[in-house]
Parts: structure tokens; sequence; C-alpha cells
């Protein structure tokens, strides 16, 4: 009976952690896969207690491409374009890591749609 409303909000709050270890992940244990893993827990959350299936396999797949993508891009091109992306070094802000955020930013869309195509593959053999 209250598996619902309390999952709900369970889901805001591990969306909330998620995000908050990707973006600061280069100042805190943490990261792009940690983070990205925890915001696929709270999407494992919505397909399991709430039953509700947010995408198909198709657009997880597009999802996961674009992450690559922009991984690659900023692995070959970073040093490039570093100049262009950060000018702050400030030590402990957001903007300290360089291009690193941007890395834990891509490398947590990656895994996000990676383990959400796996629990999508669990509920659909259901």
């Amino acid at each position: 009976m209250l598996e619902k409303p309390t999952s709900k909000l369970l889901i805001v709050l591990i969306i909330i952690f998620g995000l908050n270890i990707t973006i600061f992940g280069h100042l805190t244990p943490g990261g792009g896969f940690q983070g990205g893993a925890i915001i696929a827990t709270s999407l494992a959350l919505i397909f399991i207690v709430i039953g509700l299936k947010l995408w198909g396999e198709r657009a997880i797949n597009i999802v996961r491409a674009f992450g690559g993508f922009g991984i690659a891009f900023l692995i070959f091109f970073g040093l490039i374009f570093r100049p262009f992306f950060v000018e702050s070094q400030e030590l402990f802000r957001a903007w300290s890591g360089d291009y690193i955020l941007f890395l834990n930013i891509l490398c947590a869309v990656v895994v996000v749609s990676s383990l959400v195509l796996i629990v999508h593959a669990m509920v659909e053999k259901k």
C-alpha cells in the first residue's frame, strides 16, 4: 500500500544523489560510473515498482551511442579544445577539474543507458 508513494520519493532522492556523485566526482570519491549506476538504480525502481517503461530498446541504444561519441570527442579533441571548455582553475570548485566534469557526465549517460538496457531486457523476459 505504501510502496508506490515511498518509491516515488525515493526515486527523486536517488536521482539527486546520483547527479551529485556524477557532477562532483572529480572532487570527491565517485564519478560518472558510480553516479550512473545510482541513477540507473532509480530507473530500475521505476520499472519494477511502478511498472512504467520509459523507453524502448532503440531509444536506449541511441542515447548510449550519443554518450559514447561524446566521450570519444572529448578524448581525441579535448587537448585541442581544452582552453575553450574551462578558463578557471580554482581548486575545489565544480569547474576545477577541467573537462573531467564533461567526461563524468557522458560516462554517466553511457552507464545509465547500458544498465537500463539490462533491466529492460530482464523486464521484457518476465
